[in-house]
């Protein structure tokens, strides 16, 4: 980490640039979902087969300032980050999910990838790929669309199943994970 620097304890970039010159290959998180990866030698999308990605870093650029502050991600679980059980389940809310959810969705991270990070994640697209299509690969974005709609469908299947509807529901999440597929399939990069 060659170009960090510091501010009152707090380690940061300069610049994405900076991050580059690092080592790390930055990706834009538009979702939660790009925290978490399936473990090797499996390719089947489920809410339990889902992982934090061990050893990710991001950086936070805060609106009013030109720096990027450095953190790692604490491996939060997927039920908590994404779906937000904490709140169903009488948890207290943990202050720290919720700032991570808003920097998330105000568009303020980016998300630091090592090369080793970036091999798993291609691999773990064309494991996931080969279980319907054995000679694609899907896309980075396509997948994290697909991840989303298909642990929502998921999630869906457990709670939902005694509600009024629930198989027009279900044939509505299988078309919109069709059509996932299709988009996944059609760009082949990470970012």
């Amino acid at each position: 980490m060659i170009l960090l620097k510091t501010n009152d304890g707090c380690p940061y970039y300069s610049s994405l640039e900076d991050c580059k010159k690092d080592g790390y290959s930055i990706v834009k998180c538009w979702n939660t979902l790009q925290f978490y990866q399936l473990p090797e030698r499996k390719s089947i999308i489920t809410i339990d087969s889902m992982e934090p990605i061990p050893g990710l870093h991001y950086v936070i650029k805060p609106k009013n300032k030109d720096i990027y502050f450095l953190k790692e991600f604490r491996l939060y679980p997927i039920r908590e980050l994404f779906f937000y059980y904490q709140h169903t389940e009488g948890k207290e809310i943990n202050e720290s999910i919720e700032t991570l959810r808003t920097y998330v969705a105000e568009g303020m991270i980016n998300l630091l990838f090592t090369e080793d990070q970036i091999t798993d994640i291609r691999n773990m697209l064309q494991r996931i790929c080969r279980t319907r299509y054995p000679y694609n690969t899907l896309s980075y974005r396509g997948y994290i669309d697909l991840l989303e709609q298909t642990l929502r469908y998921e999630d869906y299947k457990d709670y939902g199943k005694n509600l009024v509807g629930f198989k027009t529901v279900c044939l509505r999440y299988e078309e919109i994970i069709k059509q996932c597929w299709e988009k996944a399939l059609k760009n082949h990069s990470l970012a």
